[in-house]
């Protein structure tokens, strides 16, 4: 799997420092065969580990809705992102996937 962006619209942790935050990781081109690592640079509380834990919430939350005999964790319910990622189905398709959870917002009739 190869992470292609990454929007927290909305997270609970840090106080909001990544809320809005947008992270374009590659283009959907890139090869799923070919080893390409990202790091994360920066000094000492902006946020690198708050954004992989956010990736490691984002992957719970969904395996907490497709896979709820399996994730045993409570998910985030406050969470709310934008993820685009690619896997390799063989070794010659990959398929993309985008995934986003927005929270409802009720309208009160006047």
């Amino acid at each position: 799997m190869k992470l292609l962006k990454l929007k927290i619209n909305k997270s609970n942790t840090c106080g909001g420092l990544l809320d809005e935050l947008a992270i374009p990781f590659r283009n959907s081109n890139s090869a799923t065969d070919q080893f390409s690592p990202i790091c994360l640079i920066g000094p000492n509380g902006t946020g690198k580990s708050q954004i992989l834990q956010n990736i490691a919430e984002i992957f719970q939350l969904i395996f907490s809705f497709y896979l709820p005999e399996e994730e045993s964790g409570k998910p985030n319910n406050e969470l709310e992102f934008e993820i685009e990622y690619l896997f390799a189905e063989t070794a010659k398709k990959n398929t993309q996937v985008k995934i986003t959870r927005k929270k409802q917002v009720k309208i009160k009739p006047l």
